[in-house]
């Protein structure tokens, strides 16, 4: 096993940073959680979900991930999408897991073969609203503008940052970790930063901002050193990326890498993610763009609670 220093581990990361200033500015939000009163699963029409939201899976150019929360029924899930103005509409049919501990389903849907740096239009079954969104483009000969954040929760100081975020509008946003304020054990809190984010995550143009996340200990059982079925809600809905390891990488065309990482709440920092992140930067050197996040930062790298962590 290659034993590494979570100082050195994270050092190897902060390495892959070069060029972000060139992607434009990036806001960070920092907050703790309130409860406020739940949402409804869908909005008053009965047929448009309060927790839709869009992520990716495989190239952000070409691809989307649409997902949402709802009860098992017989309604037509099934995504029907078009470029904007454009109405012959495409189908594909929604997959449905478990949402953990609750009586709740995730959708999903995954839409391959879409052309790059264009906007879409899409419903859920036939009687939805038309949503839009707007696929990556395929190079970076414009500026490229994202939200960094992360320790969101979902009290009225984390929906005024969203609507600030939104305001800035963004292509996607970027969690470093810590979405919720879950704790693996709390679906209905989870479930609120959903519909938060469905509410105000929309730029000026009506479209809806992608999120992107890595994994942090507030949405894990005992947070650090635990395995996949303790970030049940967390893993629920990104498990699309995160579907063998709990640390990936994304590749925008050729002109952006995000790497995501565990800093040892599910995945030791030490030995198969220690190595993978190596080889993983080492093949994108001459990426113009190399981003990699993470929760826990390299600096200051001591807390009582990492006492407990793996790689110490």
């Amino acid at each position: 096993m290659n034993h590494i220093h979570r100082r050195r581990f994270l050092a190897m990361s902060a390495a892959g940073t070069a060029g972000v200033a060139a992607l434009g500015s990036s806001y960070i939000f920092r907050h703790g959680l309130c409860e406020t009163e739940s949402l409804p699963l869908f909005e008053a029409n009965g047929t448009d979900p309060t927790t839709l939201f869009l992520t990716w899976q495989q190239d952000p150019t070409t691809t989307i991930t649409i997902q949402w929360l709802a009860p098992s029924s017989n309604l037509d899930t099934t995504i029907q999408y078009a470029p904007l103005n454009e109405t012959s509409f495409q189908r594909r049919e929604t997959f449905t897991k478990p949402y953990p501990n609750t009586y709740l389903t995730v959708h999903r849907c995954e839409v391959t073969g879409l052309a790059p740096g264009t906007d879409y239009q899409f419903q859920i079954g036939p009687h939805s609203k038309v949503h839009r969104f707007r696929t990556m483009p395929d190079k970076a000969t414009d500026a490229i503008r994202f939200v960094s954040g992360g320790d969101s929760g979902t009290n009225g100081h984390a929906v005024a940052n969203n609507i600030l975020a939104a305001k800035q509008d963004p292509q996607f946003v970027l969690f470093g970790g810590d979405l919720a304020y879950d704790f693996g054990q709390s679906p209905d809190t989870f479930t609120r930063f959903l519909q938060n984010y469905r509410t105000h995550m929309i730029d000026s143009e009506g479209r809806l901002i992608l999120m992107l996340s890595c994994s942090g200990n507030h949405y894990v059982v005992g947070q650090f050193g635990r395995s996949r079925k303790d970030s049940p809600q967390y893993l629920s809905v990104f498990d699309g990326l995160y579907s063998e390891r709990t640390f990936n990488v994304l590749d925008f065309g050729d002109y952006l890498s995000i790497v995501t990482l565990d800093t040892g709440h599910i995945a030791p920092v030490t030995g198969e993610q220690t190595d993978w992140l190596g080889k993983v930067l080492a093949e994108r050197q001459d990426r113009q763009h190399l981003i990699v996040v993470n929760h826990v930062p390299a600096y200051p790298a001591f807390r009582e609670i990492m006492k407990r962590g793996p790689g110490d």
